[in-house]
Formats: structure tokens, C-alpha cells, sequence
């Protein structure tokens, strides 16, 4: 654990999320941390919630284990004076996070494409409070546009990553209700994905054949990794795709 983890972080105890999100035990902490290339803007990097940084395979069986229910990471976060709670991002959950950046103007505008998530699912402010976050049910893929002259920065997270939790929601998410509504992905969703990562939808493994066809099967990482465990890994090629 690093030593310099000493102080508590009681304003943490306040933390709220969605429900929908707190039903999943993929909770970590995470903490501002400065960069090495002097650039001004610190790193949030993740952490287990036992205080020792996240690392290694994510979405693996010790990364799992290591991840944990949002009452208890909070408190976590609060006791080693970590600066939030985060949320990691896995396959089998059916959940993307859509993170804009630099999308806030100094008197709380925002673009009409924000907005738009802000009415319908649940939608909060960045740490910083000049980016959006949403949360959709669904799979956009894992995408990321920089921030330009003309446009927000954009990025999504689908099986991979975490994203931060500031339970700062924005007002028409408040105003209707939705502190606890986490949407479908919409066409509109999917439009602007394509726009603006130059494709639709998730991104695919060109030689998976059943790719955008195969049923949720609803599985965890540990059960498909049992069910493989018990095929013969003798077994020839069309017996493994039939499997």
C-alpha cells in the first residue's frame, strides 16, 4: 500500500449512484495522482479497494475478486483518503459508460447531443465539473475522440476501463427523476457513436462469424471459464465451434 494514502476523505460518505449500478460488485477507488511529462492535468488511477493499485488483467478472476459492492468501496474510499469511487467496465454487464469531455460552458451550457442522454438516463458531472458522464444499457464498444477545436472530447467504455462516480447529477437528470434509470442504447446514441468514431456500433472481431448474432448468455468471466475447463482440449476444430 502506498504510504502516502493517510488522511480520510469524510465528504465521500455522502456518495450517491444508481441502483442498477450498485447491484454490481465492480467497484474500485481511485485517486488523483500527478503525471510524469509535466502536464498540469493529474492522472486518476484506479485502485483496489484492500489500497493497492489496480493492475494486470482486467476482467480477470484476481481482478474480480479484488472488485467489490459500492456501500463497501465507498467506505473504503473514505477510510484510506481516496479521492472517489469508480466504476469498472466488463463484458458480460451490458453497461457503457459515455464519457464527454470539455462539454460544459462557464455558465452550465452544454451541446444539444448531451442534453439529449441528460433527459433520458442517468447523467452526472465529471470531477472537474466541464464533462458529462452517462450511463446506457447496451454495448457501444470501446471508442475514444479527442477533444478539438469544434467538438468535444469523446470517448466510451463498454468491457474495459473504469470511469469515475461523482453523484453529481446534472439538473434535467434531477428534474426527471432518473437518479436511478440507467436507458437502452438508442439510435441516437448509435448515430452519434458512428459520427464520431467512424463506424456503427461496437467494434467486432472481423473473423468471429457469429458476430452480432449469438444470444446474451448472461455468463460471468468464471463461469465460461469453468464450462472451458471441462471440454477436451483435444477435441478438433469443428467440434469446438459447434461447442
Amino acid at each position: 500500500m502506498s504510504s502516502n494514502i493517510s488522511t480520510i476523505a469524510p465528504q465521500l460518505r455522502g456518495l450517491q449512484a444508481p441502483a442498477p449500478l450498485c447491484e454490481l460488485s465492480g467497484r474500485l477507488l481511485w485517486r488523483y495522482e500527478p503525471r510524469f511529462d509535466n502536464d498540469p492535468k493529474p492522472l486518476k488511477v484506479p485502485y483496489w479497494p484492500d489500497g493497492t493499485k489496480r493492475f494486470g488483467r482486467q476482467g480477470s478472476t484476481s481482478d474480480r475478486l479484488k472488485l467489490t459492492t459500492f456501500a463497501m468501496a465507498r467506505e473504503a474510499a473514505v477510510r484510506l483518503g481516496m479521492s472517489g469511487v469508480g466504476f469498472a467496465l466488463m463484458p458480460d454487464w451490458g453497461i457503457t459508460a459515455l464519457d464527454f469531455d470539455n462539454c460544459i460552458g462557464p455558465n452550465g451550457e452544454m451541446p444539444p447531443e448531451v442534453a439529449h442522454f441528460a433527459a433520458r438516463t442517468y447523467t452526472e458531472r465529471s470531477p472537474s465539473g466541464k464533462g458529462v458522464r452517462v450511463f446506457l444499457a447496451g454495448d457501444l464498444g470501446n471508442h475514444k475522440a479527442k477533444t478539438t477545436e469544434t467538438d468535444f472530447g469523446f470517448e466510451t467504455f463498454a468491457s474495459t476501463g473504469f470511469v469515475t462516480l461523482t453523484g453529481n447529477i446534472l439538473d434535467a437528470t434531477d428534474l426527471l427523476g432518473l437518479h436511478n434509470t440507467i436507458a437502452p442504447v438508442d439510435d441516437f446514441a448509435t448515430e452519434l457513436c458512428a459520427r464520431r468514431f467512424g463506424g456503427p456500433g461496437p467494434a467486432q472481431d472481423p473473423d468471429d462469424f457469429m458476430a452480432g448474432h449469438e444470444p446474451r448468455l448472461g455468463l460471468t468471466i468464471v463461469e465460461m471459464e469453468q464450462l472451458l475447463d471441462a471440454l477436451d482440449p483435444g477435441a478438433g476444430r469443428d467440434e469446438w465451434i459447434r461447442v
